[in-house]
C-alpha cells in the first residue's frame, strides 16, 4: 500500500491535538487508508482521553505554568510525552482534583502553636 499524501490526508483526517501533525486517531487513520468513509471521533469524555497541559489545568482549575510545576515537584505524575507533547490522562487529572493535598481531615496547614511560657 502506499504511503498517504500527506496534504489530502491532513484534509480529511484531524489531528488529535491542535497544532500537531503527527497525532492522528488509529480508526480514522485505518479508514483513510483502506478508502472507507472516516468515522467521527467518539463525543463526552473518557477516563482514558489524553489532555494537554491547558486542558489539564482548566479541569484542575489552574494555570498551565502550575500544572508543570505540580508535575516537576511531584504533586502530579509527569505525565505521558507523545511527539514532544507533555499529556495526562483525564482519570489522573480528575483523581488529582478530587483527592487534593490538604483537603479531608487533618489536611491543611497547621494551626499556629499558642506561645509558650509567661507572657510578657
Amino acid at each position: 500500500m502506499a504511503p498517504p499524501r500527506r496534504p489530502v490526508f491532513r484534509e480529511r483526517v484531524p489531528s488529535l491535538l491542535p497544532g500537531s501533525r503527527l497525532l492522528y486517531d488509529l480508526s480514522q487513520t485505518e479508514a483513510y487508508l483502506a478508502g472507507k468513509t472516516i468515522p467521527a471521533l467518539p463525543t463526552g469524555e473518557h477516563p482514558d482521553d489524553l489532555l494537554t497541559a491547558e486542558e489539564a489545568a482548566a479541569v484542575l482549575g489552574i494555570r498551565p505554568g502550575t500544572l508543570r510545576a505540580y508535575a516537576t515537584q511531584g504533586h502530579l505524575s509527569p505525565g505521558t510525552t507523545i511527539h514532544g507533547s507533555r499529556l495526562w490522562t483525564r482519570r489522573e487529572v480528575l483523581h488529582r482534583r478530587d483527592n487534593a493535598p490538604g483537603q479531608g481531615e487533618g489536611g491543611g496547614r497547621r494551626a499556629p502553636r499558642p506561645p509558650q511560657g509567661p507572657c510578657v
